[in-house]
């Protein structure tokens, strides 16, 4: 499964590429911060569950940066930056030993800050066990590790029909 902090901490890793001299800062911005700066945010969006193993996934992710103070240039500076997000990112994230696509990828200037953002959509895969029942139907259990603490392991699962067959011998 891919987490948020790991989409998070791929994006500060390619930012950081971009302008190695520019502050990076995570969710929230504070007062009185140096500029030149990026504010990176994730926004979850809504999901679909394909099936207890499968999940759809999307984020939107806003790189907000933030042109060093007084430049006489800003706008011109922030479409600069633009262009070297567009050719930082290729419009492809790699998180771990994934690549996600970039989805809708855009740039604004809002409020004398350029906004660099783009949606990652991808499904994530939890481990899982497949069981075929003496019914022919196929169970996909997902192991949750809080199980595991007491006592409870793939091994240890018992389906009700083995139970039952275990009762009428």
């Amino acid at each position: 499964m891919t987490g948020y902090n790991d989409i998070r901490d791929a994006v500060i890793k390619a930012v950081a590429l971009t302008n190695p001299a520019a502050k990076i800062h995570g969710e929230e911005i504070q007062q009185g911060f140096n500029r030149p700066a990026f504010y990176i945010q994730l926004t979850p969006e809504a999901g679909n569950i394909l099936n207890p193993a499968h999940r759809e996934r999307s984020i939107l992710v806003d790189i907000a940066y933030f042109p060093p103070d007084n430049s006489a240039q800003e706008t011109r500076d922030m479409w600069t930056m633009a262009d070297s997000l567009e050719q930082t990112f290729k419009n492809n994230l790699t998180v771990g030993d994934r690549v996600f696509s970039l989805k809708e990828p855009s740039s604004e200037i809002v409020d004398l800050v350029l906004h660099f953002t783009f949606n990652l959509e991808f499904i994530d895969s939890f481990d899982a066990i497949t069981l075929d029942t003496e019914s022919g139907d196929t169970l996909i259990l997902v192991p949750d590790a809080r199980l595991e603490g007491i006592g409870y392991t793939p091994e240890s699962i018992e389906l009700m029909g083995e139970l039952q067959a275990k009762e009428e011998l």
